[in-house]
């Protein structure tokens, strides 16, 4: 599995760290993971040369359309380079894809929705959860 996340930045490394977790104990408990920060720069679709052969996570950073991405969770209001970007989030009918932007971090969007879609246990990362949610 390959996680993207907004790097150097505390909300984005907690909440890779919190999908790791999740997704060790829901879906595959021996997962191996690649981790890589992304940092703003140009405006426009990310890469495909980003992603890897088996799950794609991004979290606490923009949107992609790419087919190869299987969960995204953000809650930036640049989260969409395009309209047609915006426009194909809301086609992808999943609890896999998460975007609100008036939480006041990734980390506390995507626990909340762990804990209520997949009755994930974030309890263990609450103190990282509430720094996150400064």
């Amino acid at each position: 599995m390959k996680v993207l996340y907004h790097g150097n930045c505390f909300d984005g490394c907690v909440s890779a760290a919190l999908f790791t977790a999740f997704y060790r104990k829901n879906a595959k408990k021996n997962a191996t993971v690649e981790y890589q920060g992304l940092t703003h720069g140009p405006r426009g679709p990310l890469s495909e040369e980003l992603f890897g052969p088996g799950e794609n996570v991004i979290v606490d950073f923009r949107y992609s359309e790419s087919e190869a991405l299987t969960w995204w969770f953000d809650h930036h209001h640049s989260a969409f380079y395009a309209e047609e970007a915006r426009e194909h989030f809301h086609q992808r009918d999943s609890k896999q894809f998460v975007f609100d932007d008036r939480a006041p971090s990734c980390a506390g969007l995507l626990a909340r929705s762990l804990a209520t879609e997949h009755g994930f246990d974030v309890e263990p990362f609450a103190k990282l959860i509430e720094w996150a949610e400064c």
